[in-house]
């Protein structure tokens, strides 16, 4: 879930999302020490109406369901680590990025 402070979905022309898994551990559970990239999605919301992405927003809330894109690293004592590059372009072609990274330990089961 990413907030948007500002709450000006009306003054975009668009937002793209590109959500990137990291883990430490391969689809098949080689462990490595770091961090490896694996696999990157492109999302795309429009300023108004639901993403045909998969990408719900409720007033300034972005709700991204992920799982079907990484499932192969959301497995059980996996170590995940999500990087979401936010690109918004303005009505009047100003373009404003930045970059979040969350943590999250898939729960052993």
């Amino acid at each position: 879930m990413l907030v948007a402070d500002g709450n000006l979905r009306s003054l975009l022309q668009g937002t793209q999302l590109k959500v990137t898994c990291l883990s430490k551990q391969s689809a098949s559970g080689l462990q490595s020490k770091d961090y490896q990239i694996r696999h990157s999605v492109e999302l795309r919301v429009p300023p108004l109406g639901r993403s045909s992405d998969g990408v719900n927003v409720e007033k300034n809330v972005y709700t991204l369901d992920v799982q079907p894109f990484f499932s192969a690293w959301l497995k059980p004592g996996y170590d995940i680590q999500y990087q979401v590059d936010i690109k918004q372009t303005t009505k009047s072609n100003a373009v404003y990025s930045q970059t979040q990274t969350a943590n999250l330990s898939v729960p052993s089961q």
